[in-house]
């Protein structure tokens, strides 16, 4: 329960930083993030040390936030929270300290991202925003694989995987921190979480996090993910990434009070939360499609990690997606919707069909399993009462719609309705008198099944 005190130990975060050459593995494609089978369990609370600290109640969108250090004053994560309370008041947020242990799909997860998250979902219910300025970074090594596994030669934590196949599945934006830039020595360029190289140990740390570092290469969790990167004072750009890898699609860069991609993080879930404030029926996909669509594209100076014989950061040109104060979301109060035009005769086209004396409008959507999208074309010869759709060839009928007068019988109009396709398709039919909308749907990939709707429209039969 929200304000419920649970006292207990911290976690502490230890990063360890490599040295040695670094080998990009390869990623996902560009596009759509990959989907993979949920998990098929949901998370159990095996150990409750938790502390959870209400820190403001001003607004409605559910918010969450953990860190390595913690929230008293003075601490990383109360300064953390203090930028993010700066730049919104449309939260309820929850500083989620202390510690716990679930357990998923066999696995144990004692990750403050990744309990911190499951505890937003399960204690808060699903919705809103979870941010994190903290990583997780464990040492991978040969004597350790049997925590890891191995994907094209690289290797991820398991309990990361098990964590991101549940979380893809949970309406929840993450927005998680990048790693400065961190330099191999003088002249030289950064070490970027996009690699895997050994260091002179035969270890590894993913060193934008273990979490961030699965969802970023596999894909799975990435359509509700969003990374952040730091603009400085003297506007360069931050994060320890390379300018074209696998965290840089889901990566905006804000502008951080002290240069660190830490405190970019709640300056980015801020913006995020304002945006969630005026659309509250968005989802965690349309928050991060809608975020990612709000930045614009920048060429900056980015710091590599390496400096120069004075110390000087050195830096390259990129193209980076910004969101800057000038046009970040600043919750607005959602707008009111238009008032429903009042309803009107049917009028045929190409794509609507008329029936009953031209009372209920007919309109189809098609899909394709593999993305592609149409509106049906409408056969203006057909009857009264019934009607044919095309998709692509005119002479091959998809389709076959029928509105039917039932009020003898029921009192209602009916819907009849049949099609020879296994492509994904929406028909809706409209009462053009009383505005009652009715859709029927079949999934792309299974075989149309026929609609016999007997109580569709009971306003139908009335004024008769």
């Amino acid at each position: 329960m929200i304000g419920t005190t649970h006292r207990g130990l911290l976690a502490g975060l230890v990063l360890v930083f490599l040295y040695g050459p670094a080998f990009a593995s390869p990623g996902p494609r560009e596009g759509e993030p990959t989907r993979v089978a949920g998990s098929s369990s949901v998370p159990v609370l095996v150990e409750d040390h938790f502390v959870d600290t209400v820190a403001d109640s001003s607004g409605p969108v559910p918010v969450s936030v953990v860190d390595g250090e913690g929230f008293e004053q003075g601490q990383h994560g109360q300064r953390v929270t203090d930028n993010f309370l700066a730049n919104t008041r449309r939260s309820r947020l929850v500083q989620i300290s202390g510690w716990g242990i679930y357990e998923l799909d066999g696995r144990r997860l004692r990750g403050a991202n990744s309990r911190g998250f499951i505890r937003h979902v399960l204690a808060r219910g699903d919705g809103g925003i979870f941010f994190t300025s903290t990583g997780e970074s464990p040492i991978y090594s040969e004597r350790l694989e049997g925590n890891w596994f191995l994907e094209r030669g690289r290797p991820f934590y398991k309990n990361t995987r098990a964590f991101a196949r549940w979380m893809q599945d949970q309406d929840t934006l993450l927005i998680s921190s990048l790693q400065n830039p961190t330099g191999r020595g003088l002249g030289q360029g950064g070490i970027y979480c996009d690699d895997f190289a050994l260091n002179e140990k035969d270890e590894w740390i993913p060193l934008c996090g273990a979490g961030n570092d699965y969802i970023a290469h596999s894909g799975v969790g990435l359509e509700k993910t969003v990374f952040v990167g730091a603009i400085d004072s003297y506007g360069v750009a931050r994060a320890a990434i390379r300018g074209d890898g696998v965290f840089a699609r889901a990566a905006i860069y804000v502008e951080s009070t002290d240069g660190s991609t830490s405190q970019a993080t709640p300056v980015l879930a801020a913006y995020a939360t304002n945006l969630a404030f005026s659309n509250p029926d968005w989802d965690a996909a349309r928050l991060k499609r809608e975020l990612m669509g709000l930045a614009v594209e920048e060429v900056v100076d980015h710091a590599t990690g390496g400096s120069n014989e004075f110390g000087n950061t050195l830096t390259e040109r990129r193209v980076v997606k910004v969101i800057r104060p000038a046009f970040a979301p600043k919750g607005d109060p959602p707008s009111d919707p238009p008032p429903l035009e009042p309803p009107g005769p049917c009028v045929a086209d190409a794509e609507t069909l008329c029936l009953r004396e031209a009372r209920y409008a007919v309109a189809v959507e098609w899909r394709t399993a593999d993305g592609e999208v149409g509106v049906g074309s409408a056969v203006q010869d057909g009857t009264d009462d019934s009607g044919l759709f095309t998709f692509f060839d005119p002479d091959n009928w998809e389709i076959l719609i029928k509105v039917l007068d039932g009020c003898a019988v029921n009192g209602h109009v009916w819907v009849y309705g049949a099609s020879t396709t296994d492509l994904g398709y929406t028909i809706t039919v409209t009462d053009t008198e009383t505005g009652d909308t009715k859709r029927y749907s079949n999934e792309a990939g299974r075989p149309a099944v026929a609609i016999t709707d007997v109580g569709a429209f009971p306003g139908g039969c009335a004024n008769r």
